[in-house]
């Protein structure tokens, strides 16, 4: 499958305006983007089934101030609440908006997906999720060959997911130093699968 990370100086969201107008199935982001964000990701999600994602924090104040951004014209079709394994207390969230209302999941979306935190040590970047936890997200919501576009590649757990998972990848992150660690686990997992 083919994978590409890209070096955004500031703005990543400004990054999709690169991305041909429906040709992408998710869009996964981790904050709000305010108005100019939502547009571009409106116009390239496809009018049929194609889902925009949104990963927060859901503990104030920061949930007050994702509750009042809601993209125009994407509906909010489900929410998936993320527990840690050994906490057992639930932090965050993915938001799951689509154009029209109908996002195309494969199977009956969970309310919860229960994961493991990525150990201090094996951890490339400070928010770093799993890749199972990515995998379920992208399985769920996207079909193999799928085009997925990361607005916050970070240490590119996303991506790793979609290669493991015969999807399409894009990634976009502002910090050259991650895209140099991004770039090398990119590049392990697919000399790993090619084996």
């Amino acid at each position: 499958m083919s994978w590409e990370l890209r070096h955004i100086e500031h703005q990543q969201v400004l990054g999709i305006g690169e991305i041909p107008d429906a040709s992408c199935a998710m869009v996964v982001d981790e904050c709000p983007r305010g108005r100019t964000g939502y547009d571009n990701v409106r116009r390239i999600l496809l009018d049929r089934g194609a889902t925009y994602v949104r990963w927060e924090l859901i503990e104030p104040p920061y949930k007050r101030c994702c509750d009042r951004i809601v993209p125009s014209g994407l509906r909010l079709v489900h929410e998936i609440e993320t527990q840690d394994f050994g906490l057992k207390r639930k932090h965050d969230r993915f938001l799951i908006f689509s154009k029209n209302g109908v996002a195309c999941f494969r199977v009956d979306p969970p309310d919860c997906i229960i994961h493991s935190k990525v150990p201090e040590g094996d951890r490339i970047c400070l928010a770093e999720r799993d890749v199972e936890t990515y995998r379920d997200l992208v399985l769920l919501g996207t079909r193999k060959g799928d085009l997925v576009v990361d607005l916050c590649a970070g240490s590119a757990s996303l991506g790793e997911a979609c290669l493991r998972t015969g999807r399409r990848y894009i990634g976009f992150e502002s910090c050259a130093e991650m895209i140099k660690k991004a770039i090398v686990r990119m590049g392990r997992v697919e000399q790993e699968l090619t084996a």
